[in-house]
């Protein structure tokens, strides 16, 4: 039983570690994709569309 519980215990903080990291992950690459967008935005709002 002991052997069990700690395979479980085991399991469930690579489990937390997991989730963590891909939480870390998903705010880091979210981020950067809305840093892009913010700056793609600012160049196009600048940016003259007299090229007709």
């Amino acid at each position: 039983m002991i052997a069990t519980t700690g395979y479980l215990l085991s399991a469930l903080v690579w489990l937390v570690m997991i989730a963590v990291l891909g939480a870390l992950l998903f705010v880091i690459v979210r981020a950067a994709v809305l840093s892009a967008l913010r700056r793609h935005a600012a160049e196009t709002a600048t940016t003259s569309h007299t090229s007709d």
